[in-house]
């Protein structure tokens, strides 16, 4: 009656440690996934900070375009000065410089100023337009960390997730070997049963 006793009783702490052992082995597929989510959300991370990067650089390079625009805007608007006083003047004196100008210098003037004035249109515009990619480009990359924080957020719950799984499967380890113990000592007490 002892040994059936010690039997039963081995039997049921065997039970109990194979549910633990079950539910390490499920928690093993959990973990995985756990960790893939991780790592995923850790790719995101990456690339949220990348972004912030590119957005500092694309920062700075808007600002440089901006002040260089203003500065072109002011130069555009002194060429379209000059050329305003000399299609205006009817001199036979160049108005900016009061040096003797005949016609033929004269329109020379003309068409090298209005030449000086497209070249500082055209980077004007070129600026502008690089401006707006950049912009398109800022407001994408500034939604893409919006929706990166949204997922990060979960980050450290998943971390720790991981800590207590981790102590589940060392507990599944443990009753593994408690179960190998029992069994053997359950097979010495059957044998000495019979």
């Amino acid at each position: 009656q002892e040994i059936e006793l010690e039997i039963r009783q081995l039997e049921t702490r065997i039970d109990g440690d194979q549910n633990i052992i079950e539910s390490g082995h499920e928690i093993e597929a959990v973990i995985q996934e756990t960790r893939d989510a991780i790592y995923e959300l850790e790719a995101r991370e990456a690339q949220r900070e990348a972004d912030q990067e590119k957005i500092s650089e694309l920062n700075e390079e808007r600002a440089a375009l901006q002040s260089q625009n203003k500065v072109l805007r002011i130069d555009m608007d002194e060429i379209k000065n000059r050329l305003d006083i000399l299609e205006e003047s009817t001199e036979a004196e160049c108005p900016l410089c009061h040096q003797p100008l005949n016609e033929e210098q004269k329109i020379k003037l003309i068409e090298q100023t209005r030449e000086e004035g497209t070249q500082r249109g055209d980077i004007f515009r070129a600026n502008a337009s690089r401006m707006d990619a950049i912009d398109m480009n800022l407001n994408t990359l500034r939604e893409g960390i919006k929706n990166a924080s949204h997922y990060l957020k979960d980050l450290p719950a998943l971390r720790a997730k991981i800590g207590g799984f981790e102590q589940q499967i060392t507990d599944a380890r443990g009753a593994e070997s408690r179960v190998r113990e029992n069994e053997v000592r359950l097979q010495d007490l059957q044998n000495t049963l019979e």
